[in-house]
């Protein structure tokens, strides 16, 4: 089975192919990458019945807009970067819809303008390109699957949304990491991977040519069935799925998995910039700047907590304002009961309280354990041995920050307001 899911170009004219070297072929198409302005490609599955397969459009117009549309016998999808947005909207065989959206480009912005401005206070030295600007760009990618890692589908395709200017063909690049790539001599490349699958790429046009392999219900292949290099795209093109009455809205999960992306961008870029300041003299990694960094890792981590948790942080509110509103109900109760009464009150409120602060410190504990500990490509032996406790000590401090004491400042007003009645 051909698979897709979503999770982020070429030259025209033939590279010179030498049969020893497509890797240095696709090196050749992923440096021209950039001339390509806009396509529209279809793809069409075969697999040997006279009914029509399945159709795979692709459309993208320079510099950051994409539209996938799919239509399988596993229902309808919709998938969409653009201007910031990213989009999708999927129907299964059931007909029952799922919709995401998420404003990645704002959010990603706001994020670094923040950071950038905590950066240029701690530590002037680091130049402002030294962490790039992010946004939201497409990047589509194919894949041929060997055996041993699916033995149902032949095929992955995803469009993702890269929050940095990339390769929107994705597929050249992964192919620079697989083994077995040879030249046909034909203005091709093939990859064989195993179990009678194949990929077939086109060094004229650098998009995939076909994929085929041998499946459960028969032998499928995915093949390109035109191609326009100067499509007329019309108003409607690029302008998000919209999402239905009766859909499932997944939107949450998407912005919070695109703020985790982000959150995880910046840091790496961070630690890049600073890491090259110190290699290049401008900063000395003593112990002021341990604590300057932990300034700055603060405010990240903050930052993203934050609007990660935004949706979260508002239930917790409300239920805060809930929770007072009983409390002053039961008050007014409990005055004829003396009080005996209200100190029991008092101890519900002190349990609520321990709760509340249990469910901060778990997800504290969570997205610490998610962080990378591991600091390979750094050149700063000091950076990278003392970084893991300076992380740890700016994400104690964020979750204060962002989460814990404004929480339970706002909790323990409530309850007082409540058990004076006010």
């Amino acid at each position: 089975m051909f698979g897709a899911r979503f999770v982020a170009c070429v030259a025209i004219g033939v590279v010179a192919q030498d049969a020893a070297e497509p890797d240095r072929v696709l090196a050749e198409l992923v440096r021209r990458a950039d001339d390509l302005k806009a396509f529209v490609a279809d793809y069409r599955v075969h697999d040997g019945s006279e009914e029509p397969g399945g159709h795979l459009r692709l459309a993208y117009r320079a510099p950051d807009s994409a539209r996938v549309s799919i239509e399988n016998e596993g229902g309808p999808i919709e998938a969409l970067v653009s201007e910031g947005i990213w989009a999708m909207r999927t129907t299964n065989t059931d007909g029952k819809s799922t919709f995401a959206q998420a404003d990645v480009g704002t959010s990603s912005r706001a994020r670094r303008n923040s950071l950038m401005s905590v950066v240029r206070a701690e530590f002037p030295q680091i130049a402002e390109d030294a962490i790039p600007a992010i946004g939201a760009y497409p990047r589509f990618e194919f894949d041929v699957l060997s055996p041993s890692d699916s033995k149902s589908k032949v095929m992955e395709f995803r469009l993702r949304c890269a929050q940095t200017p990339t390769t929107f063909f994705g597929w050249l690049e992964n192919l620079q990491h697989r083994t077995g790539l040879r030249a046909d001599g034909d203005g091709q490349l093939v990859l064989d991977a195993g179990g009678d699958r194949r990929l077939v790429l086109s060094t004229k046009t650098g998009f995939i040519a076909s994929i085929e392999g041998p499946a459960p219900d028969g032998r499928k292949r995915l093949e390109l069935e035109s191609l326009d290099l100067e499509p007329r795209f019309d108003a409607s093109e690029f302008v998000p799925p919209q999402r239905q009455p009766d859909d499932q809205d997944d939107s949450e999960q998407l912005e919070r998995s695109s703020i985790r992306m982000t959150t995880m961008l910046l840091r790496w870029n961070l630690l890049r910039a600073l890491d090259g300041a110190i290699v290049d003299g401008e900063v000395e990694f003593d112990l002021e700047a341990r604590d300057r960094m932990k300034a700055v890792l603060t405010t990240l981590h903050a930052d993203g907590l934050a609007d990660e948790f935004e949706s979260w942080m508002a239930g917790a509110r409300k239920r805060t304002t809930e929770f007072g509103e009983w409390l002053r109900e039961s008050v007014h109760a409990a005055a004829e009961g003396g009080g005996s009464a209200v100190e029991q009150l008092e101890e519900t409120s002190k349990e609520w309280k321990e709760k509340f602060a249990g469910t901060i410190q778990s997800i504290h504990d969570e997205y610490a354990s998610s962080l990378p500990p591991e600091l390979p490509s750094l050149r700063t032996g000091a950076l990278r041995d003392g970084f893991s406790d300076v992380e740890k000590a700016a994400v104690d401090k964020a979750v204060e920050r962002a989460m814990r004491e404004p929480l339970l400042r706002e909790f323990d007003e409530t309850v007082e307001r409540a058990l004076k009645d006010e």
